[in-house]
């Protein structure tokens, strides 16, 4: 195996994402500190070459530990990356539909605020065969700690209705944080899991739910 430096220059690079669909592989990363620069770096064979780095957003207004950038890819080339910004209080992210060759900035996602933490994001074909990319983050604000699960239409460029993943548990958990999402192989079922504060027994604890298409059913796990 050969190991292959994918930061280019000198400074500060943190927080890598990786992706990979059939032969293409994504690793995006942040670099710079309080002022934050995106980068990407593809391969299309798998990871044996890589091409050279794109900074595919640059200036971005962030608190430690800064945008926290995620990033999914589907077999068709689609792919989606999502990451933190202060100056608009947003979760801000971006599509590409030519295996990352180039990427576009989508309207804002709805349900954030400068409170979120650290999306996780994921990609899929939908039943009815458009390309639906899933995304899930959590707020921190104190009046309104949530984690919010939403989806993005490539082919209407539009987003759904956010769901709020946290509303079915009872008030002895809070402090939601570090939402992460995965799929199954069959690509229409979510598993999402996120950290919380359980005040009866006082620890921190990984509350567990699952879903399906744009829907989740009304049921919640706390793994201890």
């Amino acid at each position: 195996a050969v190991t292959t430096r994918l930061s280019d220059g000198f400074g500060g690079h943190h927080a890598p994402c990786v992706a990979m669909a059939s032969t293409l592989v994504l690793v995006g990363w942040q670099s710079g500190s309080g002022d934050y620069t995106i980068r990407m770096r593809r391969s299309t064979n798998g990871g044996t070459t890589w091409l050279t780095a794109q900074s595919i957003a640059t200036s971005i207004e962030c608190v430690d530990p800064g945008p926290l950038p995620s990033v999914a890819g589907y077999s068709d080339g689609s792919a989606f990356i999502a990451y933190r910004d202060q100056a608009d209080e947003k979760i801000r992210c971006k599509k590409s539909t030519d295996a990352g060759a180039s990427w576009s900035t989508i309207s804002a996602t709805p349900q954030t605020n400068l409170g979120s933490h650290m999306p996780s994001c994921g990609i899929y074909t939908t039943p009815s065969s458009t390309i639906q990319a899933n995304l899930v983050h959590a707020n921190r604000e104190p009046a309104a700690n949530c984690v919010y699960y939403n989806n993005y239409d490539f082919s209407t460029s539009a987003w759904g209705t956010a769901t709020n993943l946290s509303s079915i548990l009872p008030g002895q958990y809070s402090d939601f944080t570090d939402p992460s999402i995965g799929q199954s192989t069959n690509f229409r079922t979510l598993h999402i899991a996120w950290d919380a504060y359980d005040e009866g027994s006082e620890n921190r604890v990984i509350v567990y739910r699952e879903g399906g298409f744009r829907s989740f059913v009304s049921e919640y796990s706390v793994i201890q």
